[in-house]
């Protein structure tokens, strides 16, 4: 493994780096596995800490007002950064959805066995791992607009700039073929084929804002179950 063999000491203009097992860069904890681990962790206690607002203010204000709530003090931190992270251990990003449905129990007034799904599809609240899918679809649909940083749309190619077989998957994005997990894992694989598996017609949509709702509305209509 690549990162279990970095030198034992590195200089920067012959002064020793310090090793560490993580570090904070832009509001991200990045360790030193690349597995995101800490960040989660941190992330978690941030959203159940700001949670306990909504807990203190339950019996004061209505289930709309409490909705806004989360979206103005959970919503944003559950938002940032995850594209680098939204795919990474499944332990971490469980206790996340488990925080989440804490809350909305909490704004519903629901006791702790109550199926979560409909407190999802009623609050048009996103899971975590939808809401990783949902910051993918916007990554994509403004790469098709050429709206995202030149400096990331060469890590995305379409099959048609790959080969020119007249096949129905041309206009289709190409998946680099890999066995690393490490970059299965990420934006640059997720998110193309994430965007393949979208339907025709949502991709075809002109304006974002409406692209933005109704995939949206797509990744809650799943909520119909009773989990």
């Amino acid at each position: 493994n690549s990162l279990q063999n970095l030198p034992g000491q590195i200089l920067l203009n012959q002064i020793p780096i310090n090793r560490v097992n993580s570090t904070k860069f832009l509001g991200l904890y990045i360790d030193e596995r690349l597995n995101w681990n800490t960040h989660l962790i941190y992330l978690n206690k941030l959203v159940s800490r700001n949670a306990g607002v909504i807990y203190k203010l339950k019996s004061f204000f209505p289930r709309n007002i409490l909705i806004m709530l989360y979206s103005t003090i959970i919503l944003p931190h559950l938002n940032y950064g995850i594209l680098a992270w939204g795919s990474s251990a499944r332990i971490n990003i469980d206790k996340i959805l488990l925080t989440q449905k804490r809350i909305l129990r909490c704004i519903f007034g629901c006791n702790s066995r109550t199926h979560s799904n409909p407190l999802f599809l009623e609050s048009k609240i996103l899971k975590i791992d939808d809401l990783f899918s949902m910051n993918l679809g916007i990554m994509m649909y403004k790469l098709n607009k050429n709206e995202i940083p030149p400096v990331l749309e060469f890590l995305f190619k379409k099959n048609n700039e790959i080969h020119n077989y007249l096949t129905r998957q041309r206009n289709m994005y190409h998946l680099p073929k890999t066995r690393l997990r490490l970059l299965q894992n990420t934006f640059v694989y997720k998110g193309p084929k994430f965007w393949n598996s979208l339907n025709f017609m949502l991709k075809q949509i002109p304006g974002f804002y409406t692209f933005k709702r109704k995939l949206k509305l797509d990744l809650i209509s799943k909520y119909s179950g009773d989990e």
